[in-house]
């Protein structure tokens, strides 16, 4: 047997979550630590067409403290990670120790670091699927001479903080809190981790849905085009693309939605506008970091459509989820009308 022990060092493991979600995010981290504890975790070989075979554990204890001291002794999530910018917090950092273990080790240490970063990128899909927007890991980065070649991924929470705030308004679909564990058993069944390349459709949403973490200015107007997409996927619309049958197909995912409630006319608007290139372009001057709920509800409005998009996205995959599916068959039946 082989062990190795991966440090990650990230300097803001705090999302910029309303007061309302604090205690969740709190509670769904404690459940990833409690949950990875030598767990058995396959990655497919960077190098050759097999499968690596990992005992996983991850210690989140240090995350974990950081959150839990926001909350109790400064106020929140917001002000703490205002004092983690300034330097001046009592804990400016944190560190997710990562140890794998594996039968024989790999001749490469890249072997290593590559699953660690594929492990970084379920624990980031199982906690913001959970809970949407309890993780990030923003200007991250592995300690030390040897993994001086080597970057984890950087993922930002905001898309999913900007969806939850934006579902605040529209209380449609309902984003449930889901257990961690019943996540990354999900996750694991559909063989995620396994994955370099997906094929299977929930898989490329999965895959959709880190893309749009790694965008650090949050969710854009041209995000329009990768939420379309993830929806057709998720409703067996990307062959013949027609928006009515899209959203009747969401209405029996999802249940009764009210006129208000509806976005896909207005996102697939947005999406074309901005394919055909008449969707006037906005300069980003700056990232905007730390302002209270209502001021962000306020200044995220002009991507609601996105938003909106994303809050369905995380409603149906949630769903298939909760119930360990893996898509949904439509049927199309006809009957006769006499006269």
């Amino acid at each position: 047997m082989s062990s190795k022990i991966i440090e990650v060092l990230i300097a803001q493991p705090i999302p910029n979550a309303p007061a309302g979600l604090q205690s969740d995010i709190i509670t769904a981290w404690v459940q990833a630590d409690a949950m990875l504890d030598d767990v058995t975790f396959k990655v497919e070989d960077p190098f050759d067409d097999k499968l690596d075979v990992y005992r996983l554990s991850m210690d989140l204890g240090q995350v974990i403290e950081v959150l839990e001291h926001a909350t109790e002794h400064e106020g929140g999530f917001t002000k703490y990670r205002q004092l983690m910018r300034q330097g001046s917090a009592s804990i400016n950092s944190v560190t997710i120790k990562i140890e794998l273990t594996v039968q024989a080790a790999p001749e490469n240490t890249i072997a290593y670091y590559h699953a660690a970063a594929v492990a970084l990128q379920q624990l980031y899909l199982s906690l913001n699927l959970a809970v949407p927007g309890s993780c990030q890991m923003v200007d991250a980065k592995y300690p030390g001479d040897e993994s001086v070649s080597f970057d984890p991924p950087v993922l930002e929470a905001s898309p999913f903080i900007d969806a939850y705030l934006n579902n605040i308004d529209s209380q449609w679909p309902s984003l449930n809190r889901l257990n961690v564990a019943d996540v990354w058993n999900w996750l694991k069944a559909l063989k995620t981790s396994e994955t370099e390349t997906a094929i299977l459709p929930v898989n490329k949403v999965l895959f959709g849905l880190l893309e749009l973490g790694q965008s650090q200015a949050g969710l854009t107007n041209k995000d329009a085009l990768l939420v379309c997409r993830l929806l057709e996927l998720l409703t067996n619309t990307t062959e013949v693309i027609n928006q009515s049958q899209i959203s009747a197909r969401i209405l029996l995912i999802l249940g009764h939605v009210s006129k208000d409630g509806d976005a896909i006319p207005e996102l697939y608007r947005l999406k074309q506008a901005h394919a055909a290139g008449t969707r006037p372009f906005h300069r980003q001057v700056f990232k905007i970091h730390d302002f209270e709920e209502e001021l962000l509800r306020h200044l995220c409005v002009h991507n609601s459509p996105v938003e909106e998009g994303l809050v369905i996205i995380l409603a149906i995959v949630q769903k298939l989820c909760s119930s360990n599916g893996v898509g949904f068959d439509f049927d199309e039946t006809v009957s006769m009308v006499s006269r």
